[in-house]
């Protein structure tokens, strides 16, 4: 380049050469080295888009295979018919909750020293079409699930179901139906059985104070008033020392309410104050063997109706 350079005949010549020479290393430069683009990145930039279509050509041709769409396809149908199972259990507990409830409410209707006999054969013919009719289809529905897989769907009604069983057994014979007992009854054909746990047989039992409660404040001044508090009592008292060594949720709520139901059954009414702090039954077990028991009672719902105290009423001795 040199040689050039010093050879050329004239300085407008040198530049001409000059030029030539500038022209000539930049075509070298460029032929030397890569574009901006392409040494920044552009290679691996173009390198990711491949993959990318890669990975979208193979989920097309995943999701075109016959195996993996009958796969998905049976999963679907898996949890649909669960779905439906689980709200057609909804729909049998509603249902075994209104009929357990207006056997409750046909056992309200006893009287205390009559006879009930027909009303008790009532509320044993609608407990049997609640087996036949619900109970049986709920047996039905879970049999072979896992046990803990619907609970949650039919529980309300079993522990419902569970309150009004044992409430007509209390009003038959003054007991308290065991787990056992209850279980024994949900056996139907083809040894399909629908199994009560603890949990909701213990739930029906709490609730089955409230409804002892008002057994008890209707029938007040009969002797199964006295035996019904006496009932309660010791429920409450078992229950409170279940819970030091059993603890749930549900249950624990319950306790409180027991407690409410029992000494209303002790106080007669919520919001009456019997000849000061005495409770219903003990008044009228003691003023019992002073005036006739149907005149105090009649004495009593009096008071309570005219929403008096000790004081308005001039006092017991009055």
């Amino acid at each position: 380049r040199c040689l050039v350079f010093i050879l050329s005949p004239s300085s407008s010549g040198a530049a001409g050469t000059h030029a030539a020479m500038s022209a000539h290393q930049g075509s070298e430069g460029a032929a030397g080295k890569k574009p901006r683009r392409e040494r920044h990145g552009g290679g691996t930039a173009g390198a990711g888009g491949g993959e990318s279509t890669d990975k979208a050509a193979a989920a097309a041709a995943a999701a075109a295979d016959p195996a993996i769409i009958a796969m998905f396809s049976k999963y679907s149908e898996e949890l649909t018919a669960k779905q439906d199972k689980h709200e057609r259990l909804v729909k049998l507990s509603r249902d075994v909750t209104v009929k357990s409830k207006r056997v409750i409410f046909l056992l309200h209707r006893l009287e205390g020293e009559a006879d009930n006999s027909a009303l008790l054969g009532q509320a044993l013919e609608a407990l049997e079409a609640i087996r036949h009719d619900n109970l049986q289809a709920i047996a039905a529905e879970v049999c072979g699930e896992l046990r803990d897989r619907f609970v949650r769907a039919y529980s309300p009604g079993l522990q419902e179901y569970a309150e009004a069983v044992l409430f007509h057994q209390f009003c038959v014979d003054r007991t308290l139906m065991s787990l056992q007992d209850v279980n024994a009854q949900l056996v139907f054909a083809d040894n399909v059985k629908l199994e009560m746990n603890a949990f909701d047989y213990m739930g029906g039992v709490a609730d089955l104070t409230g409804e002892l409660m008002r057994l008890c404040i209707n029938l007040l001044g009969s002797e199964m008033s006295s035996s019904t508090c006496a009932f309660v009592r010791q429920i409450y008292t078992a229950w409170k020392t279940l819970q030091a060594v059993v603890y749930n949720r549900d249950l624990s709520s319950k306790l409180a309410v027991m407690g409410n139901s029992l000494m209303k059954i002790e106080n007669g009414q919520p919001n009456a104050k019997l000849w000061g702090n005495r409770t219903a039954c003990y008044t009228l077990a003691v003023r019992g063997a002073e005036i006739p028991k149907d005149q105090l009672l009649e004495a009593v719902r009096e008071f309570e109706r005219a929403g008096g105290s000790r004081d308005d009423a001039g006092g017991a001795d009055d």
